[in-house]
């Protein structure tokens, strides 16, 4: 196992009672306040980033990006051929 270097140092001002709530949250599951506040920044950032790679749109949005992939009210002839023809690239 690699050893981590830690040499960031990371402050933060918070009231008495968010102390107070990490400060119980950590002793439930028997970390110091430092492991489980890193861990739970850790987890939130790796939350954050994941919602960040997908796209929400709404019903409306979607049936219109759909409709424009499926080519409804698109005239494409010289594309559908194309598609319609030899794939000189794909694996037999």
């Amino acid at each position: 196992m690699a050893l981590t270097v830690k040499d960031r140092r990371l402050e933060a001002r918070i009231s008495a009672a968010t102390d107070a709530l990490l400060g119980h949250a950590a002793d439930v599951l028997g970390e110091s306040r430092s492991v489980f506040v890193v861990r739970s920044v850790e987890e939130r950032a790796e939350r954050v980033l994941a919602r960040n790679d997908a796209t929400v749109l709404s019903e409306t949005e979607f049936d219109a990006v759909m409709a424009s992939l499926t080519g409804e009210g698109w005239e494409l002839p010289k594309l559908a051929r194309a598609a319609r023809g030899p794939r000189p690239y794909s694996r037999r």
